[in-house]
């Protein structure tokens, strides 16, 4: 089953010493505890794309970006043959609930300056995109929808589909404090979240669903779900407004100034915040106390969120605006608790084990997948190179590569699918960070290559 990422899980840009302000988004002491006096992230950006609904056989990323192939449907023919120049492409048969997710940041110019020993202060703002559909019932696939009877009840899970664009605007600040020979790093996010579109569906309870020549029949039922005017396509108008914070905790066992500790230990809370639409926004509760019949060719004729919202309010409760309980609705950001260790092999040779576990507050929140990774690197303050082995909710492996090379950071977590042909590709992730830092101009401590300089 293949499982959605969620958040700043980009490895590559927060594990290591060297990750200054890229790595602000997954612990805030993140700067105050790396060797810098000051550092800007130019730019940066990633995506990350995850489904179980549909796979294209045996290609790769850069295979269907820079290669002219034609993607042809094979759902329902297993021995369909086709041409160089053409790809198969299948929608999942689920047998399993399914994961579906969309999460890419684009960062604006960042910066952190130390103030002193003990006292740095930063400021970081991104756009961001997330999407989750997760523990879709495996009937929603397209194959068993196709296979669909006539008066053949199936039921649903509950439905919990959240997505949103928003623009967060960070301010940081940190501090450093020795207690009991141990340097301990404690930074803050405070964070203006800038709503610009969102969405969500809740149907909390399981529901029974019965397919006729012309109707569905639908048992009693309560869905909660409320939207944008997405049907005008995203923009980064303000819809709404929110609050968010990160906390986190750096501690190294350093024994002196010049000399890096034999172990660090990382902890943060991520994205704590909400998001409230309160312009272009609609909110909908529907009830049902019977079974309802929704007719199956009034929903084929569906293009818009608001259509949809005025049909099923008329088939459910008689009118088509019954359904509208306001014009405000909140979505949390996808809060989660990431824990490190890190540890010295040799000089500049480090190996790392981070997890990863969401914390769910409400069902209208943007989900984060849990995660496990171990990995190695070796980095100088000039070039880091990182191999990551990451499992994913706990049962999906993969393999990552990061790459740090001056001021320029490139890195996926799921390397393999960007070049190498897979049998079924179903998602990928990349990401980069273009930053320049003192080290970039102070060539005496790039001639020495380490880092081992004291930075404070």
């Amino acid at each position: 089953m293949a499982t959605p990422l969620f958040g700043q899980n980009q490895l590559g840009l927060h594990t290591g010493h060297y990750s200054g302000t890229a790595g602000l988004s997954a612990n805030p002491a993140a700067f105050q505890a790396s060797p810098y006096q000051w550092d800007v992230t130019l730019l940066s950006g990633g995506t990350f794309v995850e489904n179980d609904y549909l796979q294209i056989e045996n290609t790769s990323v850069f295979n269907l970006i820079f290669k002219d192939i034609a993607l042809v449907d094979g759902t329902f023919d297993e021995g369909l043959a086709t041409s160089e120049n053409q790809k198969i492409y299948r929608f999942i048969d689920a047998t399993k609930p399914m994961h579906n997710a969309v999460n890419s940041f684009a960062g604006a110019p960042a910066f952190a300056k130390r103030l002193n020993k003990k006292w740095s202060f930063g400021f970081y703002a991104k756009a961001r995109l997330a999407f989750n559909a997760n523990f879709v019932h495996p009937m929603w696939s397209y194959p068993q929808l196709n296979d669909w009877d006539y008066g053949q009840t199936k039921t649903s899970d509950p439905i919990w589909v959240t997505g949103m664009m928003w623009t967060e605007f960070a301010l940081n600040v940190a501090t450093t404090k020795t207690i009991n020979g141990l340097n301990v790093s404690m930074g803050v996010n405070a964070k203006y979240l800038m709503g610009n579109d969102g969405l969500y569906a809740f149907v909390p309870n399981a529901t029974d669903i019965t397919l006729y020549p012309q109707d569905y029949e639908v048992d009693a039922q309560i869905a909660h779900y409320g939207f944008t005017n997405l049907d005008e396509g995203f923009s980064f108008a303000r819809k709404g407004n929110g609050l968010g914070a990160d906390i986190g905790i750096i501690i190294e066992n350093k024994t002196n100034e010049n000399e890096r500790g034999k172990w660090r230990t990382s902890i943060s809370i991520i994205d704590i915040g909400w998001v409230t639409f309160n312009n272009n926004a609609q909110n909908h509760t529907t009830t049902a106390t019977n079974n309802s019949q929704l007719n199956r060719a009034s929903l084929n004729t569906i293009t818009s969120l608001n259509e949809f919202a005025q049909t099923i309010s008329s088939e459910v409760m008689g009118s088509p605006t019954a359904s509208l309980v306001g014009n405000r609705f909140t979505i949390l950001t996808p809060t989660a608790l990431l824990v490190g260790i890190d540890y010295k092999m040799s000089k500049n040779l480090y190996a790392q084990f981070e997890i990863s576990r969401h914390l769910i507050l409400h069902p209208q929140q943007l989900q984060r997948d849990n995660y496990i990774t171990i990995s190695s690197r070796y980095q100088t303050s000039w070039f880091e190179f990182g191999v990551p082995l990451i499992l994913y909710n706990d049962v999906d492996l993969r393999a990552g590569l990061w790459l740090r090379m001056g001021p320029l950071t490139v890195g996926s977590d799921n390397f393999t699918t960007l070049f190498i042909p897979q049998q079924r590709l179903t998602g990928t992730d990349i990401y980069f960070a273009l930053r320049i830092n003192d080290f970039t101009f102070a060539k005496n401590r790039n001639k020495k290559n380490s880092p081992e300089d004291c930075y404070w």
